[in-house]
């Protein structure tokens, strides 16, 4: 139902992409886990720059769309990866954890698939900010069970998992993580 419509959101991502290879610095040999990726919106940007690009999610609708792009579509839920442990150099969760159901599996599938130096990268709503706020009652107005939390909140999230985030940015009402096995 959302597929059709979800790219005309987010139609240029490529200062986003451009801001993710920054922070995480892929390597030409690597490989991209683009978790919760949808349509591939970002995923898409990785194809030529790491060696494999796949997109995780469970609507069937979103995989099409992304399988259109050339981007490897695979459907699970972020809380059972069907991937091997240290199989993953980066781990991209943009504008998708709060939509993960159990979110602290989640993180320890994300750890447990990503290589000793890989990189998780997040970009995240604050639910602290007023247009964070507005976010969490639009989603939950269109029927999502979303889970927001605070920049600091979603640290100790990581920690939890035996995690360390190495780079915090808040810009507006959106935050960026980058992630590593501690």
């Amino acid at each position: 139902l959302v597929s059709p419509f979800y790219d005309r959101f987010h139609r240029d991502n490529r200062q986003l992409v451009a801001f993710i290879r920054e922070s995480v610095q892929p390597s030409r040999e690597g490989r991209l886990l683009d978790l919760g990726g949808g349509t591939a919106r970002v995923g898409r940007g990785f194809v030529g720059v790491v060696g494999q690009v796949l997109v995780v999610d469970v609507s069937q609708g979103m995989l099409r769309r992304a399988g259109r792009r050339g981007v490897a579509a695979v459907r699970a839920r972020a809380e059972a990866l069907p991937f091997p442990d240290s199989c993953v150099d980066i781990v991209l969760m943009v504008d998708a954890f709060h939509h993960f159901g159990d979110q602290a599996r989640a993180l320890s599938e994300v750890r447990r698939v990503l290589t000793q130096s890989g990189r998780v990268f997040v970009q995240e709503f604050d639910r602290g900010r007023p247009l964070g706020r507005l976010a969490v009652v639009f989603e939950w107005l269109v029927g999502f069970r979303s889970h927001f939390y605070r920049p600091r909140e979603l640290v100790e999230q990581f920690a939890a998992v035996g995690m360390t985030v190495d780079l915090l940015e808040q810009r507006g009402v959106v935050y960026y993580l980058v992630a590593r096995k501690s």
